[in-house]
């Protein structure tokens, strides 16, 4: 739902600015707010800063939810930021850059003696790495850490296929969560009759120009954590309803098919998520992880595999 609000005020209301860096209030039982104003003092006053970067259709609330405050992250920072970003009509590009705009108007660059970690899901580690090996963030990020991003691409960047595929997935989530249909209604409308929501599907897809472009950056000494999901591995005998049904849709023909027999998270393939140059200095530390690409942050097990990197 925020990811369509968020590309109906960019494409429709013609607002450029819609994306948002905010700083994140904890308070007790586990809730959370997320502030837009102060951002450069709460900066100013913290060395150890965690930064959220949610996916496509996604948005950092749940990350937040789900694993800062469920798995209690956040005790391993001064300060934990998040971006909300358009992610359905923005080029990845333009979006990477803006982020490192954002972080400099914050109060983060060089020589600021602080360290700031990213934690990204899918989509957003490839608008992350693009700010750090294209636009210099490498002199404000010291460390990524990338869960289920498609490093080398995605079937899903094949828009026709993925017309088919929302379409068997939205029947399934109508199935399990009706509030969601006109959502998923709005969703089907666009793809089927427009491109204007599928930019950035089809700069995932591997033989594009920006996959390409990405991956032939020089090594930006920044070092890298990388989580690979195989859907195939995955068993929570606790799953029940939609968990348990979409985790069967990943092991199916469909699925299989789509990613020519290889091991994948249910949106990228594990050799695509793995994908970063192992000849970088420092070498990227990467860990094969039992769930698939939308419980990373949600399961035991994708959980404890985040407590271990070494943040």
């Amino acid at each position: 739902g925020r990811a369509l609000k968020m590309y109906f005020v960019k494409t429709y209301l013609k607002q450029d600015n819609v994306n948002m860096l905010r700083w994140v209030e904890f308070k007790p039982e586990g809730k959370f707010e997320q502030h837009k104003t102060f951002l450069a003092d709460k900066v100013s006053a913290a060395q150890n800063i965690l930064l959220v970067v949610h996916g496509i259709i996604g948005n950092t609330e749940t990350i937040l939810k789900e694993l800062v405050i469920g798995a209690k992250l956040q005790e391993k920072f001064d300060l934990v930021l998040s971006f909300d970003y358009e992610n359905l009509k923005t080029p990845i590009s333009d979006t990477g850059l803006d982020l490192k705009k954002k972080l400099e108007a914050a109060g983060i660059g060089d020589n600021d003696n602080k360290k700031l970690t990213v934690l990204a899901h899918s989509m957003g580690g490839l608008v992350s790495r693009w700010c750090i090996e294209r636009e210099g963030g490498n002199r404000m990020v010291d460390h990524l850490v990338m869960c289920g991003t498609p490093n080398n691409g995605s079937p899903f960047g094949k828009v026709e296929l993925v017309r088919k595929l929302i379409n068997t997935l939205t029947v399934l989530t109508m199935n399990y969560f009706p509030a969601l249909i006109p959502f998923n209604g709005a969703i089907m409308l666009a793809l089927n009759r427009s491109k204007k929501i599928t930019p950035t599907l089809e700069q995932m897809d591997a033989g594009s120009e920006f996959i390409k472009n990405l991956n032939s950056s020089s090594d930006p000494g920044v070092r890298y954590s990388i989580l690979a999901g195989n859907v195939e591995e995955y068993n929570d005998p606790a799953d029940h309803g939609f968990a348990k049904l979409l985790a069967k849709t990943g092991k199916s023909v469909l699925f299989t098919a789509m990613f020519g027999n290889s091991a994948h998270d249910i949106a990228a393939s594990v050799d695509s998520v793995l994908g970063i140059d192992a000849a970088r200095n420092p070498m990227p530390k990467r860990m094969n992880v039992p769930c698939h690409h939308l419980n990373y942050f949600f399961s035991e097990v994708g959980q404890k595999a985040l407590l271990g990197v070494e943040w």
